[in-house]
């Protein structure tokens, strides 16, 4: 094992993660340790990024000792479950865990650098009535799970631009998408919802809410 230079308890983490430590290759001053199915990126002797995939393992509770992890990114790697202790890491700021075997959203609190979360291709079938305390959310991907209703409080997060539910089971869009100040793309694709909306086109009558969002200058991803 050669992560010369890095904080003690960052290794003592990384081991619980179950990642199979190797060598690394290094450039300037961050260095990007080769693991087997992941990249660990160390600044200032500190762990700020882990990019894994297709390597089962799990998110530690002790993952709050990672105080300086900016990026946490998590694909294909079997994972149902995430500590309530990724709510200490106070510096994260994108959350990707796609393709894993998350069914239900996972608690996130709102903190001053978290901008992205990404939960595609899991099994969430709801959006907790907490999410509308994300306030500083700009991206949330909820794609290919098993969503049927979009909650009136997703028009409550200001920050909001890019909202992808495509491939979820939705048949409508609450109107409060329309008081979503910031929301700049939505994506729609292969939902019940997105097919009514074009058969309704189709046939000439107008559409409420995806209509009004296109008269905004929201790019509306159907197809």
């Amino acid at each position: 094992m050669n992560f010369n230079n890095v904080h003690e308890q960052d290794i003592e983490v990384i081991k619980q993660f179950g990642l199979p430590l190797s060598e690394y290759e290094s450039h300037l001053e961050v260095k990007y340790y080769d693991v087997q199915h992941a990249v660990i990126t160390v600044v200032s002797n500190r762990i700020t990024a882990i990019e894994t995939r297709g390597h089962s393992m799990m998110i530690p509770k002790s993952v709050n000792q990672l105080e300086q992890l900016k990026h946490l990114v998590m694909k294909k790697t079997r994972l149902n479950q995430v500590p309530k202790t990724i709510n200490e890491l106070e510096e994260l700021r994108v959350l990707d865990l796609r393709d894993n075997n998350i069914n239900f959203f996972p608690y996130i609190k709102d903190n001053a650098q978290l901008s992205r979360i990404l939960l595609g291709s899991n099994s969430i079938n709801k959006i907790p009535r907490w999410v509308s305390q994300l306030e500083r959310i700009e991206q949330l991907y909820l794609g290919h799970n098993k969503i049927s209703e979009i909650p009136r409080f997703i028009g409550e997060l200001p920050k909001l631009e890019v909202l992808y539910l495509c491939h979820n089971q939705i048949s409508a869009l609450p109107e409060s998408l329309l008081e979503t100040p910031s929301l700049k793309e939505l994506c729609i694709r292969g939902t019940p919802v997105a097919h009514d909306y074009k058969t309704r086109i189709t046939a000439g009558l107008e559409d409420g809410v995806i209509q009004a969002l296109i008269s905004k200058g929201v790019k509306v991803y159907l197809d």
